[in-house]
Formats: C-alpha cells, structure tokens, sequence
C-alpha cells in the first residue's frame, strides 16, 4: 500500500510492503473447512491460508472459527472470493470482508485516518478522529479547465487551450499537453479542481493524448501513472430519481476534486476533508460518494475497529408480519394536511435532527431489535410492541450520537467565531445530509447495517413524537396549522413566548426542538389536483425579512431561468408585505411584474440561454415509447454523436413550430416558440397565486386582454378582479 505524507512544503511517499488483505470464509462445520482449505490449496492465486477465529456479526460478542484467505496479490481477491461463492449454494459458505475498500482497511490496521496529524511515516498518530477542532494542513491548489473553441463539446474536438491556475497555454496540442504537465509539475498542487473533471475536462485530455500519440506525456499526478478511457460510468436509483455517476479520474499523490461533485458543493473543501476523516477514506473517494455511503463507510469503520468482519452478499429477509402487523408498520413520518391560504404570525418549530435522535435515545440497531438477551425487554416501540435490547447500545447510535453532537457543536461554532463561521457551516451542513441518509439507509434492503424493522419503528417513534408535541403545543396555546414528519406550524393563540415552549418540548420529549421562525405572513399552497393541502408547497417572509420558500417553480432544478426571474420578482414585490392584508393589496403589482416578463417575451427580447429547460432523463433514447421533447431533443444529440445516459440532464429551447433545439447545439438564428414559454410563464405565476383565484386560465385571459401588458390599467383590472375572489385568511 502505498500513502503520501505532507510536512511542510514537502510530500513524500511511503509504503507498507506487509500489508495483505484477506476475506474470511465461515461454514458451522469445523471440518469443512479445512477440507475447503484442501480444495482451495491447489490455486496458484492462493498466497496462504489458515484458521481462524472472528466476530462475524455486530450483536454476537464471541468469535467463530473461520478460514482467513490470503490471496498471492490483491488483485486476485474479488476472484478468488467469486470461485469460493460460487461452491456456496452446496455448501453453505458466508464470505466476510471481501469488498471492502482496502484504503479503508489500511487505515483503520494502522488505527489512522486521512489528513490525520502522525507523528512518523509509520502512521502512528496522536490526533483524534472526532476531534472538532483540529489542524488542516496548507493545501495548495490550481483549476484545470479546457478548452475546445465550441460549446458543443464533442469526444473528438481538438483543444485549442488549457488553463492551470493563473497559466494559459495555448498554440498546438501536442505542445499544449506536455506543457501542461511540465506546469503541474513547477506549480506542484496538493488539490487539482475541475468544474466537471471525471465526466469532461480529464477524460477528453485523455482521448487528445491517446489519438496524438503522447499518452506518457499526460502526467498529473506525483508518480507516473497511465489515466484510461476504458472505464464507464454507472447509472443508478436513488429517492425516486435516476441519476448518473461518471467514472472518477483519480490522480497518485495528489488530489483531484471535481467541484461538481455533491459532497464538495454542499460542504467545500472544508466539508470534505472532515467527512474524510470521519468515513476513514481518502480525500478523493469521499468527494465521490453520496453522503449514504459515506454513512455506510463510518459504520463498517466503527465494525471493524470492535473487531468484527463484514459480511459479503447481506441477504437479510423482513421478519414475519401478519396482515395487522404489516400495515401498522408500514407507514411514514406524521403528517398534518395544511390549511391552504394565507396566515398571518404563524411559527415553525423544527426537531434538530429527529430521526438521528431517535435511533440515539432508543437504542435503535439490527442487532438491538428483538434481541436474543431480552426476550421480556419493558422498552417497547410506539404500536409496533418491537422489543429493544436493555443491555447494550447498537452500533448504528454509536456511529450516529458523534454525529449529532458535532452538528451541534459546529452550529454553535458558527455562531461564536463569525470569522471561522462558514468553515463551520459547511462542516454542519454536511453531515446534515449525513444524518438524514442515514435514516434512509436503515430500511435500504442493500445497506450493510440496514433492517427494515429500524426503519419502522424510527418512524413509529417520530409519529408519536410529533403528536406529543402537537398536544403540548395546543395545552399552551397554540393551534397546529400544519405538521411533516419533524416540523410544525403553529398559529398562537394567546401564546406569546416561543422560546420557552420549545424549551418545554425539549425538556419533555428528549430532542431539541428549535425555533425556525416567526412568519410575518405564510402562503400554503394546494394540490392542484384535488385543490387539497401540498404537503411541502409554500413560502412565507419571516420577521427578520428572510423569505423561505419550497416545492415552487423557483426551487426546481428543470425550470428555465425566464420563470424563475418571474417568481423572483413577484416575491420581491410580496416581500414588502408586512401581513396577509398587505400581500393581497400588492398581488395587482405582483401579476404586473409577471406580464412585464410576458412583454419581453412576446417582443421577442427573451435571449435563448434564460428559456432553457434541463430534464434529467430515466432511460436510453431507444427505450422511449412516444415522442416527446425530451427524446426529440436526445435525437438530435444522438445525430451528433453525444450520447445522453439514464441520470444525466438533456437541456433543450422550446423553438418555434412545437419543436425542440438541444441547449449544447444553438447557434443564436433560432426563434423561441412564444406561446409555449407563455404558457409555462403563466403556470409560475398559478405556482405562487392559486389560493387567491389565479389559475393558469386566468393569467392568460389577463394578458390577452393586456396586450403587452405593464399599464396601470391592468393594474386596476387586477385590483378590481380581487372583490371577486374569495381568500381563506
């Protein structure tokens, strides 16, 4: 293994010549395993072999006899652990700790961490893992951006630039290249950023090099290493929506970021290196990784530190349920259906990290539900009757509690040390991110440490929570507006000191719950298909001037910058309301600032790049059935050689004629088609006005009736139209 130590302004590398991984075989027969031994003993990938005993599951607290594989390389190991599962549907074989990550088991043999303190090349350290305050090392660091003359970027465009840090190199490629590695190598980066690196900038510097004939030329990293093309992206399912992971291009002694990546733009260089530290995996996978992975990574950490191999292949099946059973269990977080309109002085509390909580306060593990050593345990979940270990606390609180205090202590931080505080804040909102996953993970049927019978009852507890609260909140003079799974708005009704209330609910339910804000006005919004509640559709202005918003046009990744402009606008205007009596007087000035954009539009002085719509696409252009805008728009692509894969976004302009142009294949001579961008211009302004009688109808009447709207005389109409329209205040 080989690892990289920074002192100073030096970076040296090291390596550890003894380090050899191995996996572990179990079978409940002692014999049958030394006659796998026999079997195994005449395969020249085999290095050694021997019994031996390990913890093979995180509640069993003595160890089973086991045959520790050690294959000749590592490279054989996935191998030679396939040819060992292959016999185990005859013999009944469980194989342990086969794909793990062997940085990761590097570490944690050596009992360090990535950008730890060490006090010698042998890694030994006295920095702490869970330290909140600690020593980051200067990290110097250079952009790396391309470029090609087109915004069309093709797999086979010349480059007609490079850009590292403050140096340009431009002229011939087969200059440009070496140039470029011949400047890494004088500005000598710890980190090299890319705006999209693995999908785009190192791939295509690669395929240049290949086809000049110079591939040994393009040096990056701080040993020689060979970067291919060969490797592919995956695409793959997550909360509802199909995503796509290119291939990472990761550099030998030095680090490539790609700024894209959602790890680094949610937590910044800061962010990253503390959930490296945390996960105990380098810097450049972790800004790889969803933060479920990342999860993942600190519980089979925590595992293997306590001495317990990792199971292969988790086949774990859902307990027995009855019919009764099953449909208790199978429910989501509580939620209150919202009354739709406009309220005046409403305020949001909110649980800090609820779930995370939950799995801490109850104990809540898969080895700690329906233990073994309780069998007549008191501590019950809420409905379920699920029994919960009395005596020992579960792996996944131990992984999570860290977690949830150093959240906390990072947003006190951030408040305490203004000079430090986005630091902190990037660190907090990460594990955030951390915490909610790991929730997730919980009922995720291919989670290492997931049990779907945690995920219920961190729900059934969340559930009983959220009503505990709603009936303290209602014994101190409060009536609940609207509920969702650990939040609350709340109309006082004669309460005046929010603070001390949630301090009270603190006290009695045993999680922080915390003031949000107090809205000066909030703005429900419905379903517009059965004009009930959305349960996550509103915005409201807070006392201190800050608007909070969700679910509306404005907040969605798909909606072209024409609308969000419109929305923005109109909440501009809305935000000097200081009540709902106020909003409804400016909502005539609100549909004006929407017909202004209608104006722009209809004289054509909308430019292409404010009407582009992104849609991120769920399947291969040949599995699409119908035509639509989308497959019109991945045809054209296609055409030109660009293939858009399940999870990537297709970005296109609604052209004239009900056609579509692909965003990356304008020239400037198309025409936008008016009348389907007015359309969508007049369903933003529904998305924000439908409580008070604004359909998308009726903001096309207005405007066809307007012109080209922005009088005072549409102003009047509005005013006028608002008598007629009935407001749940």
């Amino acid at each position: 293994m080989a690892y990289w130590l920074k002192s100073g302004d030096k970076v040296s590398r090291f390596e550890d010549a003894e380090f050899r991984p191995c996996f572990f075989v179990h079978h409940p027969s002692a014999s049958e395993l030394l006659a796998l031994k026999k079997r195994l003993a005449i395969l020249d990938s085999i290095g050694r072999m021997e019994i031996a005993e390990k913890r093979l599951d995180i509640g069993d607290p003595s160890p089973k006899k086991v045959l520790a594989v050690y294959p000749r390389s590592y490279s054989d190991l996935s191998e030679l652990a396939g040819t060992v599962d292959s016999l185990g549907g005859y013999y009944d074989y469980r194989l342990y700790d086969v794909d793990l990550r062997l940085s990761q088991r590097f570490m944690v043999a050596h009992g360090a961490f990535p950008m730890a303190h060490v006090t010698h090349p042998g890694l030994a350290t006295n920095d702490g893992q869970y330290r909140i305050n600690y020593r980051i090392p200067e990290l110097k660091s250079a952009v790396l951006a391309i470029h090609t003359g087109r915004k069309l970027r093709r797999p086979d465009d010349p480059l007609t630039g490079i850009t590292l840090g403050g140096t340009v190199m431009e002229g011939r490629e087969e200059d440009m290249i070496p140039e470029l590695a011949k400047t890494v190598r004088t500005l000598d980066p710890d980190i090299i950023y890319t705006a999209n690196g693995d999908s785009y900038e190192i791939p295509h510097l690669v395929r240049r090099a290949e086809a000049l004939g110079i591939s040994e030329e393009l040096q990056l990293g701080r040993e020689p290493q060979t970067l291919a093309t060969g490797k592919k992206g995956r695409s793959y399912f997550s909360y509802g929506n199909i995503l796509y992971k290119p291939p990472p291009s990761i550099l030998k002694g030095r680090l490539h970021i790609d700024m894209g990546s959602f790890i680094f733009s949610e937590g910044g260089i800061e962010g990253l290196i503390d959930m490296s530290r945390l996960a105990c995996l380098p810097l450049q996978t972790t800004s790889r990784i969803s933060p479920g992975s990342a999860i993942t990574a600190m519980q089979v950490q925590l595992a293997m530190r306590q001495g317990c191999a990792i199971i292969w292949k988790k086949n774990r099946p859902e307990d027995f349920k009855t019919a009764e059973e099953l449909i208790l269990a199978d429910r989501g977080g509580m939620i209150f259906e919202p009354e739709v309109g406009i309220h005046d002085g409403i305020i949001e509390v909110d649980f800090v990290s609820m779930y995370p909580n939950i799995m801490v306060n109850y104990h809540i593990s898969p080895e700690t539900l329906m233990c073994g050593c309780c069998p007549d345990s008191s501590v019950r979940v809420p409905e379920l009757g699920y029994r919960i270990c009395e005596k020992k606390v579960g792996l996944i609180p131990k992984v999570v509690k860290p977690l949830v205090q150093r959240r906390l202590a990072y947003k006190a931080l951030a408040k305490s040390d203004p000079k430090n505080a986005d630091m902190y804040k990037h660190r907090a909102g990460l594990l955030k991110w951390t915490l909610v996953t790991c929730f997730g993970y919980t009922g995720y049927k291919n989670a290492r440490f997931g049990r779907i019978e945690c995920h219920e009852s961190i729900n059934a507890y969340g559930r009983e929570i959220l009503i505990q609260t709603m009936h303290l909140a209602e014994k101190f003079g409060y009536d609940v507006l609207h509920g969702i799974i650990d939040s609350l708005w709340l109309r006082p009704n004669g309460a005046r000191d929010h603070e001390w209330f949630c301090s009270y609910a603190s006290k009695a339910i045993g999680i922080p719950l915390e003031l949000e804000g107090v809205y000066r006005w909030l703005v429900f919004l419905p379903n517009k298909a059965n004009g009930a509640g959305a349960l996550n559709r509103y915005y409201g202005l807070f006392d201190t001037g800050e608007l909070k918003i969700r679910g509306i046009f404005l907040r969605k990744s798909d909606t072209p910058e024409l609308l969000r402009k419109a929305q923005k606008d109109m909440l501009d205007i809305f935000s000097g309301a200081d009540n709902s009596a106020e909003f409804r007087q400016l909502i005539p000035e609100a549909v004006d600032a929407l017909a202004q954009h209608a104006e722009r539009l209809r004289s054509g002085g909308c430019s292409l790049e404010e009407l582009v719509i992104g849609k991120r696409i769920s399947r291969e252009l040949a599995e699409y059935r119908q035509n639509n805008d989308q497959s019109a728009a991945l045809r054209q692509l296609h055409a030109e050689g660009l293939a858009i894969l399940p999870g990537q976004k297709v970005r296109y302009v609604l052209t004239e004629g009900h056609t579509v142009k692909p965003a990356d294949l304008l020239d400037g001579s198309e025409t936008y088609d008016t009348e389907r961008y007015l359309d969508l211009l007049c369903r933003a302004g529904e998305d924000l006005l439908l409580p008070f009688g604004w359909t998308e109808e009726k903001f096309k009447e207005y405007l066809e009736k307007s012109g080209l709207g922005g009088t005072q005389l549409m102003i009047d109409k509005v005013r006028d139209s608002l008598g007629h329209v009935p407001v749940r205040a």
